[in-house]
């Protein structure tokens, strides 16, 4: 792939990423990217990740999720869903359970049981260790 297809797919994704409760389909994907066509942007997007356009759309949004929890472990599950572009916590529920097979408690308390274990370790080697998920 062209270094210009892979500077398309970042500015892609980080134009997901920046408008991530505006963006539910991949037609809006593709319209904030001022593309012509949705499908010319899916069939790309595709290409690229081996995988639909709306599959990496939840991986983002999914990511994204666990990076507020993260980030943010006091947000309420509400303000979490407001952030990726659910109505509420009864949709990051459903959204949440769907795609992981854990509930956003129990996603949030892995999120937190993995952030203490890197403290821990960190404290302890006084060497930071990545943790299993993205800061």
């Amino acid at each position: 792939m062209s270094n210009q297809a892979n500077e398309e797919i970042k500015v892609a994704v980080t134009t997901f990423n920046e408008n991530v409760s505006n963006i539910h389909t991949v037609e809006e994907w593709a319209n904030q990217l001022e593309y012509n066509s949705a499908k010319s942007f899916s069939r790309r997007i595709k290409i690229h990740f081996c995988k639909p356009a709306i599959k990496v759309m939840t991986e983002l949004r999914i990511k994204r999720i666990i990076e507020i929890m993260h980030r943010s472990p006091e947000e309420s599950f509400f303000g979490v869903a407001r952030m990726v572009g659910l109505k509420d916590e009864k949709s990051l529920y459903d959204y949440v359970k769907y795609h992981t097979d854990l509930s956003p408690t129990a996603l949030k308390k892995k999120i937190t049981l993995e952030k203490l274990r890197s403290e821990i370790t960190e404290y302890n080697l006084g060497v930071k260790i990545p943790s299993g998920f993205s800061e």
